[in-house]
C-alpha cells in the first residue's frame, strides 16, 4: 500500500509492507527495490513484522545497518502473532 500526502509544509509518500512467515527470501528484493529510488520528496517505509520465525528480523536489521537510505524504514517486530488487522495498526 502506497500512502501519498501533504503534512508539515511537506510531500511525502509512505510505503506500507507486511510481513508474515516465510517471506524472508523476498523482503531484501522488496525494500531493496524501494530503497533504491530517487525521490524529490520525503519517502517512509514501514514495515511491520508479525512475529514471524523466519530470518526476517536478520535481513531487515542488516538493510538499517548497511543501506544509505534506511533511515526511509520504520521496522516494527511484534513480539506476537497480530494478525492481518492488528499487524497493520
Amino acid at each position: 500500500m502506497w500512502i501519498i500526502g501533504k503534512g508539515f509544509n511537506r510531500e511525502y509518500v509512505s510505503k506500507c509492507r507486511y510481513n508474515y512467515i516465510y517471506h524472508d527470501k523476498y523482503i531484501s528484493q522488496a525494500v531493496h527495490g524501494v530503497l533504491i529510488q530517487k525521490f524529490s520528496f520525503d519517502v517512509e517505509l514501514i514495515i511491520a513484522n508479525d512475529c514471524s520465525t523466519d530470518r526476517t528480523d536478520f535481513v531487515i536489521n542488516d538493510l538499517l545497518i548497511s543501506h544509505e537510505n534506511s533511515g526511509w524504514i520504520k521496522y516494527t517486530r511484534h513480539l506476537s502473532n497480530k494478525g492481518p488487522v492488528g499487524n497493520s495498526i
